[in-house]
């Protein structure tokens, strides 16, 4: 009875044992879990935000591109036609300042909230010592910065007399090379990560 009696005891003593062993890793999963989760959030918030940045300047160097080249008039347009499309029209090779700063301000927002993204995700890492993906986020930083910075001198242009679209273009190129060369640093740091679903 004696010999029952303890291993019962032993039985009961190792279910607990193992009960709250289980509990502890369950626990460390779901912070690991958590952990994953806000760099997938952040993470992939901040791909989105590469991809519209990028697109925004994208769209607004086609723009400039369409002001640099002249446009054929259709031959038989009517009268009114013809004086409602004067009366919004931008002569040739004119740069609407409107559309000028609506494009800058939209891809400096779009830097902005990457920014804020990049700091979210350095903070979570340095929170768990990751310094690894630390590194990987300098990276990036460095990259958002110079497209910063050419954002800046597009602002900067368009903020004289007269905006200039090939000038312009130039700093949309500057601007998309450097959030090219973010994104695909962001792209290695997500990868690292487990989330590679950077389309």
């Amino acid at each position: 009875m004696r010999a029952a009696t303890k291993t019962v005891g032993l039985v009961f003593v190792l279910t607990i044992g193992l009960s709250l062993a289980a509990q502890a890793a369950l626990a460390q999963a779901n912070a690991g879990a958590k952990a994953g989760g806000q760099y997938n959030f952040y993470g992939s918030s901040a791909h989105s935000s590469f991809h519209s940045a990028r697109q925004n300047v994208d769209h607004y160097s086609q723009y400039l591109s369409s002001v640099q080249t002249p446009v054929a008039q259709p031959a038989a347009a009517s009268p009114t036609v013809a004086a409602s499309a004067a009366a919004v029209a931008t002569p040739a090779g004119v740069v609407d300042r409107e559309v000028a700063e609506e494009a800058s301000d939209t891809i400096g927002n779009y830097i902005e909230k990457l920014g804020r993204y990049l700091g979210k995700m350095r903070k979570h890492a340095a929170a768990i010592k990751d310094t690894e993906s630390l590194e990987l986020i300098d990276d990036v930083e460095r990259n958002l910065a110079e497209a910063k910075a050419h954002h800046e001198a597009l602002d900067e242009h368009h903020s004289g007399e007269k905006i200039d679209a090939k000038t312009a273009q130039q700093h949309c190129q500057k601007i998309n090379a450097a959030l090219a060369k973010a994104q695909a640093e962001h792209d290695k740091l997500m990868k690292r990560l487990g989330d590679g679903d950077t389309k």
